[in-house]
């Protein structure tokens, strides 16, 4: 019976060992989308209450929109300029990461998007399908200053921004999405 107590507990070392490894690279995975989701160096310092200066009202919203996230919803978070509306949305970029079963996230603005499209014109960024399925595939995008259009017409960024929407929710798991504006509801 000792003979088998010490391989039990051999291999319970062993299976620790190995679950422990898992939690490992799983955490290291998480990092690693947390890094490649795109949100700005000023909002990635974890700020649980929101940071100093913030209000309690901000710190509910921003709990409010997290509790949303993982059912595959549009949300639109308008405000004026220097309100949090960014950092609001980079704290729900890092609780998906850290929580969502696929932690794929990414955050960008809006005029990049536009960019990345044009630059695949002159064949800088690939293909438009290419640049398209980068948006497409994360289980959570954010766009920010959506509100920020070349003056003129409007119509081509409109019609990329829906077009971006509607291929997010055609296809398979939910999928959110957040548009960030400085615009007054």
């Amino acid at each position: 019976t000792s003979a088998r107590l010490a391989k039990l507990e051999r291999s319970k070392t062993s299976a620790e060992k190995i679950a422990e490894l898992a939690a490992a690279r799983e955490a290291q995975r998480r990092l690693e989308a947390l890094e490649h989701s795109g949100i700005p160096r000023r909002n990635r310092l974890f700020l649980p209450d929101g940071g100093a200066g913030t209000s309690a009202a901000w710190s509910r919203k921003t709990a409010e929109l997290i509790g949303e996230i993982g059912r595959g919803g549009l949300f639109a978070v308008l405000g004026p300029c220097g309100v949090g509306k960014t950092q609001m949305a980079c704290e729900v970029i890092k609780v998906h990461c850290r929580d969502a079963e696929d932690p794929h996230a990414r955050y960008l603005l809006a005029m990049d998007v536009f960019l990345a499209i044009k630059g695949t014109w002159r064949g800088e960024s690939g293909t438009e399908s290419a640049v398209l399925e980068r948006l497409i595939a994360p289980t959570l995008l954010v766009i920010d200053e959506v509100d920020d259009r070349a003056t003129g017409d409007t119509t081509w960024p409109d019609g990329i921004l829906r077009h971006i929407i509607n291929r997010r929710y055609q296809h398979g798991a939910p999928k959110d999405t957040i548009l960030i504006a400085n615009l007054t509801p």
